[in-house]
């Protein structure tokens, strides 16, 4: 399986029209926490999004459970991790120097494919 084809082909299931989505989009699924999409940088075909659930905690903060941000290719039909964050810690797949975590790349692109596989399952989509 080619991961980044993969996520990609998923990702447009749950978000069919990426790329004429502006800024922001919302989906609401019954008995889930919502799924938000924030386009972060449009490049010709090449879009950086943050796609996201959020829960109120007790003491009324907003807490990422996960945020995570992607970079999408419509020329190529690929889509790979850049950043994960969570209640206990932030991740980034390339440092400021530009090093690739392999480990760490492999390992969040294939929670995104299971994340963004569960959100079709859950009947969310972003349109």
């Amino acid at each position: 399986m080619n991961t980044p084809n993969e996520i990609y082909k998923r990702l447009i299931r749950v978000i069919p029209n990426l790329y004429s989505i502006k800024e922001s989009g919302k989906s609401e699924a019954p008995s889930f926490i919502d799924f938000n999409l924030d386009i972060l940088q449009r490049k010709g075909d090449v879009l950086r999004i943050a796609i996201s659930h959020y829960y109120k905690h007790p003491s009324g903060d907003m807490i990422p459970d996960p945020d995570m941000e992607v970079m999408v290719n419509r020329k190529t039909e690929t889509a790979e991790a850049l950043t994960y964050q969570d209640t206990y810690g932030y991740q980034e797949v390339y440092s400021e120097d530009g090093y690739c975590n392999k480990s760490l790349q492999h390992s969040l692109n294939e929670f995104l494919l299971m994340w963004l596989n569960n959100l079709y399952e859950q009947g969310h989509k972003i349109e």
